[in-house]
């Protein structure tokens, strides 16, 4: 059925076709509200994420600074120490030759293959 308006714009009124829109939308409300709710959903965890990545990188940084410390701090404890010194300062005392030493810097054993 067409109407002419005061306008004089011509619009066609089917109460079938309004009644059928209808009825889809209602149909695709479920749809539409899960699709909504999915993309709420990523969109938190993607922000949980980020904050999560940030934080886990943050205490890995500062694990990995305190491990770097640790081994920093171990090398000048075994640099303190030194093995190799300390062999070689014991042979010394007891006046034997520095076996020790070079047996400690692989000089002294020779693989026969």
């Amino acid at each position: 059925m067409m109407i002419l308006l005061r306008n004089k714009q011509l619009r066609s009124i089917d109460f079938g076709s309004n009644l059928r829109t209808a009825q889809n939308e209602l149909e695709n409300e479920p749809y539409i509200l899960r699709k909504l709710r999915m993309s709420i959903f990523w969109k938190i965890s993607r922000i949980v994420n980020v904050i999560f990545l940030e934080e886990v990188m943050a205490v890995l940084t500062l694990k990995g600074f305190q491990e770097a410390e640790q081994f920093v701090t171990d090398k000048k404890a075994l640099k303190a120490i030194n093995p190799i010194n300390l062999a070689a300062k014991t042979d010394a005392i007891k006046n034997k030759p520095a076996d020790t030493y070079s047996n400690i810097r692989g000089n002294g054993i020779k693989d026969e293959d």
